[in-house]
């Protein structure tokens, strides 16, 4: 992880390139919140992934993204991806509800869990698409092989520092490296 992020800071001036491999099967699901009921599609990125065609996905995030992430149909949590999709324009918007964090600025699984399940459903083309973001845009390329090429700039964010003996407890264990 550390030489990952020293060669991303140190190619910060152009784009990233990364591939992803879509795993498994795209699912359609039903997930019922209070009296109102989703229908989403679930993708792995190898992470959960529940996506969700919206017209105001950072409405639709606010106001369900918590209860569909920790929803019991999904054990282990999930992020949900609020997308709404152009065809015509080779585009998507998202919004990204990640299990366990919240509405993030940026989700590069989330942007190609949208896309992979955009082009399955035929609301996008078979082209590169264009994912924005809250915190800037993506490029989603879904290969023939089911590889899946997200390209994007890269920018620091924030500095910190973590000591690990301060997640020491019975139920975890010592972070070593």
């Amino acid at each position: 992880m550390e030489n990952f992020n020293k060669r991303l800071l140190h190619n910060a001036d152009r784009p990233q390139i990364l591939r992803i491999t879509c795993c498994g099967q795209i699912g359609i699901w039903q997930v019922k919140i209070a009296d109102k009921e989703f229908s989403g599609h679930t993708v792995s990125m190898g992470n959960p992934h529940y996506v969700l065609v919206s017209d105001s996905p950072r409405t639709q995030a606010q106001q369900f993204g918590m209860a569909l992430a920790t929803h019991p149909s999904f054990p282990d949590g999930t992020n949900v991806a609020f997308v709404n999709y152009n065809k015509d324009q080779d585009l998507m918007q998202a919004v990204i509800y990640e299990r366990g964090v919240g509405i993030t600025q940026a989700c590069g699984t989330g942007a190609c869990a949208g896309v992979v399940v955009g082009q399955w459903l035929n609301l996008l083309p078979r082209s590169v698409i264009q994912v924005e973001l809250p915190g800037g845009t993506l490029h989603i390329d879904v290969q023939p092989n089911h590889h899946v090429l997200m390209t994007g700039g890269v920018e620091w964010v924030f500095d910190g520092e973590i000591n690990s003996d301060d997640f020491e407890s019975e139920n975890h264990t010592r972070f070593d490296r």
